[in-house]
């Protein structure tokens, strides 16, 4: 359902993205070098779970000093996005 969800916003979704980009930056960088999903929402306002659809199905390009982000609305956080060399993959 999710996927259907992401796929409906049509042309919303890049603008989404770009939204998305932007906040990762702006991110705080938390323990362990991760960003939290709770702080991209935060920032962007874009519904969680729209914003994991995103970080799941898209690369985003990480901060350099950020390792991963993480799903922190549970006591277990699961990583949404990591990079996969330094700096990232876009």
């Amino acid at each position: 359902m999710e996927n259907n969800r992401v796929e409906s916003l049509g042309n919303n979704q890049e603008n989404f993205k770009k939204a998305l980009d932007s906040a990762i930056t702006k991110a705080p960088i938390r323990s362990g070098n991760r960003i939290y999903l709770t702080d991209l929402w935060i920032i962007t306002s874009i519904p969680e779970e729209i914003i994991v659809e995103l970080l799941t199905t898209n690369n985003f390009r990480l901060p350099e000093e950020a390792v991963a982000i993480v799903d922190d609305r549970r006591k277990h956080k699961r990583v949404l996005c990591e990079t996969s060399h330094q700096g990232g993959d876009k």
